[in-house]
């Protein structure tokens, strides 16, 4: 039981990577495409995504592959988050009704 908390665990943390590679390619696009602080945030978008394929491929080894790709919509929650973190975005009553929805279709596939 351990175990299985374990990786659950550093699946839900490699998800918490993924989202952050976006908040680095998202970041980048707010500068001009041939500049320094453009081109490292891409590199660091890049590198986190490397990451997060090395770690993807180990959680597929040891979690069933629906039980994992349901559970990679918490990105879109992941995503909402950075977003008023970072960007100073504002979660409108659609994107919260969205992410309800999203996270019920996570439930019903993950807690089968």
């Amino acid at each position: 039981m351990k175990s299985k908390a374990k990786i659950y665990a550093v699946m839900y943390g490699n998800f918490v990577i993924y989202s952050l590679s976006l908040v680095m390619s998202s970041w980048a696009g707010r500068f001009p495409l041939v500049s320094f602080s453009a081109l490292w945030r891409y590199f660091a978008a890049l590198t986190l995504l490397g990451v997060y394929a090395i770690i993807w491929q180990q959680v597929l080894k040891k979690v069933p592959l629906t039980t994992a790709y349901g559970a990679r919509a918490i990105t879109v929650l992941l995503g909402m988050l950075w977003a008023v973190v970072f960007f100073s975005e504002i979660i409108t009553l659609q994107m919260a009704i969205g992410a309800v929805m999203v996270i019920i279709g996570m439930l019903l596939v993950v807690i089968k």
